[in-house]
């Protein structure tokens, strides 16, 4: 039956409801093709920040699954939504806020400038053209040295000390908008010392770039915990703008997660235009993973056709879509490697019983699912369940999401419907000779209306 915006079922009158669940789970496959999703922390990750309570609430479905058996397993912590741990894990799969590589480098500049003799500014707002000045101490760093190859001299204005001007240009050894490295080398050309400098382009860098080395500073003191308590701050109190950190909003979005080289972590979510509660999960999901830092773009094709030449050819990165079980939990066909779809540009070489939607190939859980289906031995079937569990547990190659809750409505004249435990919606009416619509009293086997009048004489001889 159709729901309301309520979730509730619209029954019209006259009629009775009865709901009912098949061993059915709408799950996130993973298209472990992707390059990115081979990765199990980043798979993990994204578990780990999915609210399926939300989701299920959000549509009204009160079946939640952890497992491809329509299980909930509350005492593992994988299972749980966990935003903190899966920032933890999506950071395991080095692939990072902006922010936190951000301020990650300007650590490591800060730990550098404080090692050796070389002290500067940090950070200068020098016009092109000009100069910037350095100076230090003749007893750490003696005549003959250099910096970015520009030797340093003694300091007419001060004993015992050295000068150099750099100067502010673009060119080699010059001071260059930006960041720069001073590389400071002793007479014999070996550099013993760097230190990092920000050459800011106008006064408002400047005051960006200023702020951006306080915030570092009151970090450090954050984590030392030498800075006042309701002063403190950490990793996720900075915002990355313009290049710059500078002290998050609640109006600030998080930013998009990126690898090493820099790569945006982007997915594509591919659902079916049909259940209408699709559209309404990819949306939550898409707003979820946002707040993890990963972007989600949602594609629903127009019609069943278009979705199905898509997930053929498994194009998509997130595929939200339901599979359907028999009585007897057999996950065979979708979790066995030999049901990988051969992604080939002949259409006709694709095939149409590929149920594997994850591509997940795994040797150990091929072994499993070939026991589970073969043995009549209950006590093996149920080990190898167990450990098949602990395969999928580890490997994540879905997000399990929930059971989806049928309701069945009949005439209320109809009496006699039992639907017991079903394997397909069709079951329903496996019972059907039992039901009736009508009952009428009638005389037990062998009796008649003949036998009322003995059985009223028998009262009067009592």
């Amino acid at each position: 039956m159709p729901r309301n915006k309520k979730g509730e079922p619209i029954i019209p009158n006259r009629f009775h409801a009865t709901n009912y669940t098949l061993p059915q789970y709408v799950a996130l496959f993973f298209n472990l093709d992707h390059p990115a999703l081979q990765d199990p922390k980043l798979r993990l990750g994204l578990q780990l920040g999915t609210n399926k309570q939300e989701i299920a609430d959000g549509i009204h479905e009160p079946y939640i699954v952890d497992t491809p058996l329509l299980e909930i397993d509350v005492s593992d912590w994988r299972y749980h939504f966990d935003p903190d741990a899966a920032q933890g894990a999506l950071f395991a799969s080095r692939w990072n806020l902006p922010e936190k590589i951000r301020l990650q480098h300007l650590l490591e500049n800060t730990q550098a400038n404080h090692i050796g003799p070389l002290r500067a500014a940090t950070v200068v707002l020098a016009q092109t053209g000009s100069s910037f000045t350095i100076t230090g101490s003749l007893a750490d760093v003696p005549l003959g040295s250099k910096i970015n190859g520009d030797p340093i001299a003694k300091n007419p204005h001060g004993t015992g000390s050295w000068i150099v001007e750099l100067p502010a240009q673009d060119g080699t050894g010059a001071l260059k908008l930006g960041e720069n490295i001073l590389r400071l080398t002793d007479p014999h050309g070996k550099v013993v010392d760097s230190f990092y400098v920000l050459r800011a382009r106008d006064a408002d860098d400047y005051a960006r770039a200023m702020e951006e080395q306080r915030l570092v500073q009151l970090f450090l003191a954050s984590k030392a915990g030498t800075a006042p308590p309701d002063q403190r701050i950490g990793p996720g109190d900075f915002f990355l703008e313009s290049a710059t950190l500078r002290r998050r909003t609640p109006l600030d979005p998080v930013s998009i997660r990126t690898n090493d080289r820099g790569k945006p972590l982007t997915l594509t979510l591919l659902t079916s235009p049909a259940p209408a509660a699709y559209r309404d999960v990819s949306e939550r999901i898409k707003q979820q993973w946002a707040k993890l830092g990963v972007a989600v773009t949602v594609e629903i094709p127009a019609t069943r056709q278009e979705f199905q030449d898509r997930l053929l050819r498994r194009q998509y990165d997130v595929l939200l879509f339901g599979q359907s079980l028999l009585d007897n939990l057999d996950s065979f066909p979708y979790w066995h490697s030999s049901t990988e779809q051969k992604v080939t540009a002949n259409p006709n070489a694709l095939r149409s019983n590929a149920y594997n939607l994850s591509q997940y190939a795994s040797f150990p859980a091929d072994a499993l699912l070939e026991t589970i289906r073969r043995t009549r031995d209950e006590k093996e079937r149920a080990d190898a369940l167990k450990k098949l569990r602990d395969i999928l547990k580890t490997d994540v190659p879905a997000v399990f999401l929930y059971s989806p809750l049928y309701t069945f409505a009949h005439h209320e004249n109809v009496q006699g419907i039992e639907l017991g435990a079903l394997s397909v919606h069709s079951d329903r009416f496996l019972t059907l000779y039992k039901w009736y619509v009508k009952q009428d009293r009638t005389f037990a086997q062998g009796k008649s209306w003949l036998s009322f009048f003995g059985w009223v004489r028998s009262l009067m001889q009592r």
